[in-house]
């Protein structure tokens, strides 16, 4: 069994181990100690965050893993973990719409070096799907 394995084997074991204690003590029949001794521990904010942080980013590299296995070699991880990464920045930018909708005219400068940087990488989006689009259609 390689490190890898081993190493996933391990943490996947952990991972069930930390879901059961939280669930243990969010169950309505749990003992007040034990709900308390889990609430303490999870006043770290920081941690808690980081930990969720990094369970997000290994979803979604794991899910890109088997997006990118089940396609049979026509996408790679790469092109996988993009298309992931450009549905969640539309789906971002379209709950930002209204609030940018809402105040055009008095946009922080935050704000519209944000959308400047948003527009360019666009621009060079369309660019590079146009050429693309005219590269397949000449051959």
């Amino acid at each position: 069994m390689s490190e890898l394995t081993t190493r996933i084997r391990r943490i996947t074991e952990d991972l069930q181990a930390v879901q059961q204690q939280l669930s243990s003590a969010a169950r309505p029949d749990a003992p007040s100690s034990e709900r308390d001794a889990v609430m303490q521990e999870m006043i770290n904010v920081e941690l808690i965050n980081e930990f969720k942080t990094s369970v997000d980013h290994m979803r979604h590299l794991l899910w890109s893993y088997i997006e990118a296995s089940s396609s049979k070699g026509s996408l790679t991880v790469s092109d996988t973990l993009q298309s992931v990464r450009m549905q969640r920045v539309t789906e971002m930018l379209k709950i930002l719409q209204p609030t940018v909708d809402g105040a055009k005219g008095s946009a922080s400068p935050e704000a519209k070096s944000f959308f400047d940087v948003i527009n360019t990488i666009a621009n060079s989006a369309m660019d590079l799907h146009q050429s693309g689009k005219s590269s397949k259609q000449t051959q």
